[in-house]
């Protein structure tokens, strides 16, 4: 076999590139060699650089321009004093440092100063120096154009921060919104710089269009839009909820995000009351469970419905109730006075000139109208219907005058109540009309199955499975109208009528449509002055239509979303009043109804109201006012010196309790 010569050191060299080669293949992805980076320009770099600082906005642009005319105006100073430039505005001395950089920065912002220059390098500086100001000037105007434009913009998307304290936070939004403001607005006008901030997914400009719309006069409160989630932390520090004095929250699709914002609030640790508008009772009641009373809930349906089943009583408690509710004339006030220690419920009553009392806060909680003759602690709150704070004051211990009254039963028969309309809260106003009304008495229940058909099957299963103890039920459907009704209604008697909107599929302005049509033709049907008499109560979705409404025939309205607003504004301001407005409304304990007059007139001669009180306190009843027959007019909380005259037909109304019925 031929030999092969290889030259000394080739095949050392041979296995050390062999080696080297499979080396490098078994590498490890760090260990290997680099590739080469990209030879990238100064002028890509400079414009990537560029760039980086004009997406972190406007304001850091303009400093960096701000910046650059500085270094601009030290370059051509410090030319100008090297190069010994003279000429400068038509002088011919040299310039120091200091002189020569406001000359530089006179020809930046000013490009016609250099008019006065001698000399060809002088007037060269002073020439690149002002075009370079002119380059900056437009630069620095667009800027903080477009800054402002920016800064427009986020105060039009309601993206600011809130700098505000002491202030009532609206979290979220509903059609209750705006009666919300109109009444926190009433209540903060003793307040020289009272302010409001609502909190919501919606448009900034929108939301204080439809304020400005139904609050035309703000009086001293400002209002203050932000757009943002009401349930986000970050967007709650937006609206300053740490310096909040009191948080309402309220939404129009639903719980879940009512409960979200509620748990967000609850989360930060504030001491702020939180009121909250609920839906679901079950929902609200566990909400209050679980919080440990912290939150406080509303649930508007339940509101409505009791307020609803009283009005239909008798008439002019819906008129009580909303000055109950409201902030624009008497309002409930609760206030310790140390000065009636020891004496009683009845004296209490009359060391007030004008203020109603209706009860007394203790440790154990309320107790509204309770006996004449029940002594008062010194540590105990007063609970009244006052005009004012200012003007909840003492004036002195009284003695309770001595009347006369007539001790005549108050007859409450059965009575045949009729119920036009269908809505989720009709099964609840029948359950409340159960409560208050006697043995015997009957409910007659009319749907057009137009509008809800499936709510005759929920009508007839309510009638079916629902545990009514005073009350039977009849479900009669009509299909014509309004105009049908009256022969469905046949030749029976029927001493009130209810009229519920049509909530399910139809707007607010059609519902009260519906409703208008049927009171008018309910009304030719029973006309006013004609026997028989019947009571006409409507539920108004609408706070505009109330006026049509009493036109057209209306004894009492309901305004369904009014009533709750007004429950959740008082409630914001005073949380203490819940336990007030709980016993009130419900059926079992102390509620309000009007008493004839003719058991507090004493042969017929007028009488002062602390006399009517003295009265009220005969009976065990706490007077409020009364109600005047002629006009309809309810008259509450009236001095105690003032001359009353009741006339034979005049109602006097009252907190009396009420024993709960059996189930």
């Amino acid at each position: 076999m031929p030999q092969t010569s290889v030259p000394p050191g080739a095949g050392h060299r041979q296995n050390k590139a062999v080696g080297r080669r499979y080396r490098g293949a078994g590498r490890l992805p760090s260990q290997a060699k680099r590739a080469p980076k990209p030879r990238i320009s100064i002028w890509t770099r400079l414009r990537y650089r560029v760039d980086n600082a004009l997406s972190r906005g406007a304001w850091v642009v303009i400093g960096y321009l701000g910046l650059l005319t500085l270094a601009f105006v030290f370059v051509g100073a410090l030319i100008a004093v090297i190069a010994r430039l003279a000429g400068w505005n038509g002088g011919g001395g040299r310039l120091g440092i200091f002189e020569a950089m406001w000359q530089m920065f006179v020809r930046i912002v000013d490009s016609g100063s250099f008019a006065g220059d001698q000399g060809p390098w002088t007037r060269l500086v002073a020439v690149l120096i002002t075009l370079t100001g002119i380059f900056i000037a437009g630069s620095l105007i667009g800027l903080i154009a477009a800054a402002v434009d920016q800064r427009i913009d986020a105060l039009r998307r309601g993206r600011s921060h809130v700098v505000e304290s002491g202030h009532t936070l609206i979290l979220g939004w509903s059609p209750r919104v705006p009666t919300i403001v109109g009444e926190l607005v009433i209540a903060n006008e003793s307040e020289r710089r009272a302010a409001i901030v609502i909190l919501a997914e919606k448009d900034k400009t929108e939301m204080e269009e439809e304020i400005r719309s139904s609050v035309h006069d703000l009086r001293t409160t400002r209002v203050v839009c932000r757009r943002g989630d009401p349930g986000g932390a970050a967007d709650l520090r937006l609206a300053a909820v740490e310096s909040a004095r009191s948080i309402v929250v309220t939404s129009d699709d639903g719980d879940a995000s009512s409960i979200r914002a509620a748990l967000a609030v609850l989360g930060l640790g504030l001491d702020a009351p939180v009121v909250v508008e609920m839906a679901s009772a079950e929902r609200a009641t566990t909400l209050e469970a679980v919080t440990g009373g912290t939150i406080l809930t509303v649930n508007s349906d339940r509101v409505i419905a009791e307020v609803t089943a009283q009005a239909c009583r008798e008439a002019g408690l819906s008129t009580v109730f909303q000055e109950l509710l409201d902030f624009d004339g008497d309002e409930l006030y609760l206030r310790a006075f140390p000065e009636l220690d020891g004496s009683t419920y009845a004296q209490a009553q009359q060391s007030f000139e004008k203020a109603a009392v209706i009860g007394v806060a203790g440790e154990e909680g309320i107790e509204l109208n309770p006996s004449p003759d029940r002594v008062i602690a010194a540590d105990e709150r007063i609970i009244a219907l006052v005009e004012d704070d200012s003007v909840f004051t003492w004036e002195g211990l009284r003695s309770v005058p001595q009347v006369e009254v007539r001790y005549e039963p108050d007859p409450e028969p059965a009575q045949h109540i009729l119920v036009v309309g269908w809505s989720h809260l009709a099964p609840v106003v029948i359950r409340e009309l159960d409560d208050f009304l006697t043995d015997g008495s009957r409910i007659t229940l009319v749907i057009d199955g137009r509008f809800v058909p499936s709510g005759v099957a929920e009508a007839s299963s309510l009638a079916a499975e629902a545990n009514l103890v005073h009350t039977t039920i009849d479900v009669r459907t009509s299909d014509g109208g309004p105009e049908a009704i009256g022969d469905l209604l046949g030749d029976e008697a029927y001493a009130q009528a209810i009229l519920l909107g049509y909530r399910r599929g139809m707007s607010a302005a059609n519902a009260d449509a519906e409703t208008l049509l049927t009171l008018m033709g309910l009304r030719r049907r029973w006309p006013r002055g004609h026997p028989p008499e019947v009571r006409l109560v409507a539920e108004v979705l609408d706070q505009r239509n109330v006026d049509i409404a009493q036109k057209v025939g209306v004894d009492d309205f309901i305004v369904s979303d009014r009533l709750a607003s007004l429950m959740i504004a008082q409630l914001s301001e005073r949380a203490e009043l819940r336990d007030v407005f709980d016993e009130l409304f419900d059926a079992t304990g102390a509620s309000i109804v009007l008493r004839p007059a003719a058991r507090f007139v004493q042969n017929g001669s007028p009488m002062t109201f602390a006399q009517l009180v003295a009265g009220g306190n005969r009976f065990g009843e706490s007077v409020l006012g009364y109600r005047r027959a002629s006009d309809g007019r309810v008259l509450l909380n009236l001095p105690k010196s003032q001359q009353v005259d009741l006339g034979p037909r005049d109602e006097v109304v009252v907190v009396t309790t009420r024993e709960p019925a059996a189930r």
